[in-house]
């Protein structure tokens, strides 16, 4: 770089520099301002709790201005962690809105006090509300400055490296705080979704602020007005992570174009028919006959015919569909699919048997109602399976290994085999017999029953783990199978647990 490119260069970045210092000496400034004629004459007079859920974190957030404007960029390193202030303060930034916006309309003395406020010189003739707006646009700023900094720093100049560092640091900070705005919003519309949803048809209830089958957080991601292609009946559509759902409105929606629901939204919403599983939903193309906003579904062996209001819509749920198929599969893949096995030497096979389960709870009530009672506590054994109640729940059984393992039953390590538990296995017959290769006699083995769940994790009605070498040491000391009683360990239900009566024998290769 010739001299006069560097001079223009280093003017340049002098520029930038001053610009950076004097709009957080005015971000600061209107911090101290708020700090003043806001919170300090509303905090006596309305306590701070209530004028807290307004401000949040605004003294620290002055505290970290007034660090940075006395050190500018290398301040910024040693201040990382003090930035987490702004994700804090941002994630929580709508509702402290609502908030003023609900002490100004229905608190008479906080509106008068409020408006006081306001007329005060300093503040310009601005809202409160615009000020509290000032941190995101503050954050979002400042590896945008640093950006145009390092445009103008030469690679050599010992000084591009702190810059560098600062600007991936503050870019890593704005992704967290829209993380962390994005979680705010989608637990409000989770929460909105439990109020205004009746979905009394599916038992266990459906409780949309929880994980997914899969453990993995719920995630609303699209909603709008839907029609039946034949009988332009009208359904409000809401997907999430893991299902789409179809409901009716219990009042007429006037204006089905710009229909949009949003956490304030006033409105009852009805279970049109069970949810389509992402997992097993597709959408196909439309025909040459269709209408242009024709939206085609199949689920398993049904075929949903669908028209949106406009092309528009049908293009964006057909984006949103697309996309939420695509990474609902991907984490089902990757929750039963094996890993693949390092190059080992297997030293041996266990052989297993599961001959009886004893006091484990299968009735549908045990969980619903998060109890069992003594009525429902059955013995599933290799002659009786008894029980007063009536209503059997399916239960599947998982074995699973610490490293990925294969059997003759293409059973692998880390994907659970699933074994159906009910009246109708003949009588005499073990429950489940399997077998594993073992690699490491440090490896621990685990058993679990559990009643399998479409929206929320498969609930464990018992689960017992041991070691692989206590397994060794019994066959050691007695030759042919090996019949033990092994209590259950843990479990989501309440006591009693139960207990399996297992036979195996584990065959070392010399």
């Amino acid at each position: 770089m010739s001299d006069p490119e560097q001079s223009k260069e280093a003017t340049k970045f002098l520029r930038l520099k001053q610009e950076l210092l004097e709009t957080e000496q005015k971000y600061c400034s209107d911090l101290l301002m708020v700090h003043e004629v806001f919170l300090r004459r509303l905090a006596p007079a309305f306590g701070t709790r209530t004028v807290g859920k307004i401000f949040l974190n605004w003294e620290e957030l002055i505290a970290i201005s007034q660090k940075l404007i006395k050190h500018l960029s290398t301040v910024f390193a040693k201040l990382e962690p003090r930035l987490q202030a702004f994700v804090e303060f941002c994630g929580n930034q709508v509702s402290a809105m609502e908030e003023l916006n609900r002490l100004e309309n229905e608190n008479l003395n906080f509106k008068q006090m409020y408006v006081c406020c306001c007329q005060d010189p300093s503040v310009r003739g601005l809202s409160l509300g615009y000020f509290l707006l000032l941190p995101m646009a503050r954050v979002t700023r400042y590896p945008l400055l640093f950006e145009k900094m390092l445009k103008c720093t030469d690679k050599n100049d010992p000084q591009y490296d702190v810059l560098d560092g600062v600007y991936n640091m503050l870019k890593a900070l704005c992704s967290e705080v829209n993380q962390a705005i994005t979680e705010v919003e989608n637990m409000n519309m989770l929460y909105w979704s439990q109020q205004s949803i009746v979905c009394d048809a599916i038992t266990p209830k459906l409780v949309f602020p929880s994980s997914t089958r899969y453990r993995y957080p719920r995630v609303y991601l699209h909603s709008g007005i839907l029609y039946k292609l034949r009988s332009k009946k009208m359904l409000v559509a809401l997907l999430f992570n893991d299902f789409l759902l179809f409901t009716t409105p219990s009042t007429t929606i006037s204006d089905p174009q710009s229909f949009k629901i949003s956490k304030s939204t006033d409105l009852c919403l009805n279970m049109y028919k069970m949810p389509l599983m992402l997992e097993t939903l597709s959408i196909l193309p439309p025909k040459e006959e269709d209408d242009d906003g024709a939206l085609i579904l199949k689920s398993e062996n049904n075929l949903i015919h669908l028209k949106a209001p406009n092309t528009n819509s049908r293009k964006m749920w057909e984006n949103q569909l697309t996309k939420a198929i695509q990474q609902c599969r991907e984490v089902v893949k990757q929750q039963t699919t094996s890993p693949k096995r390092q190059q080992r030497t297997q030293i041996g096979r266990l052989l297993l048997e599961i001959a009886e389960v004893i006091n484990m709870d299968v009735s549908i009530s045990s969980y619903r109602y998060g109890f069992a009672p003594e009525s429902n506590l059955v013995e599933l054994g290799s002659s009786r399976l008894k029980s007063e109640h009536s209503s059997l729940e399916n239960v599947i059984c998982s074995f699973q290994l610490e490293y990925p393992c294969t059997c003759e039953m293409n059973l692998s390590l880390s994907v659970p085999q699933k074994v159906s538990l009910g009246p109708n296995r003949t009588q005499g017959a073990p429950i489940c017999t399997t077998q594993f290769d073992l690699y490491d006699q440090n490896e621990r083995f685990t058993v679990g029953f559990f009643f399998p769940r479409q929206f929320t994790p498969d609930v464990c009605a018992g689960e017992f783990t041991i070691p692989i070498e206590n397994l060794l040491n019994a066959s050691v000391a007695h030759r042919g199978p090996i019949l033990r009683q092994i209590n259950m360990q843990k479990s989501d239900l309440a006591k009693p647990v139960g207990s399996v009566i297992m036979k195996f024998v584990v065959q070392m290769y010399s």
